[in-house]
C-alpha cells in the first residue's frame, strides 16, 4: 500500500480551519502533537461515538 501525503496542518485550539507545516509528529494512538484533537480524552464527536459502548 502507498500513502501520499500533499500536506498536513494543525492547530492548538478547537477552530474552523488550522495551519499548514512543514512536518509533524505522529503520537500512536493519540493523534498529531500540538493538535487540539490529540490525546486520550479527546471529545472529536467520532472518537466519542466509538468509544461510548
Amino acid at each position: 500500500m502507498t500513502v501520499t501525503v500533499h500536506s498536513v496542518s494543525t492547530s492548538p485550539q478547537h477552530a474552523f480551519s488550522s495551519a499548514r507545516q512543514p512536518q509533524i509528529r505522529l503520537l500512536v494512538g493519540l493523534s498529531v502533537e500540538g493538535e487540539a484533537y490529540a490525546g486520550v480524552t479527546v471529545q472529536h464527536l467520532l472518537r466519542v461515538r466509538r468509544n461510548s459502548d
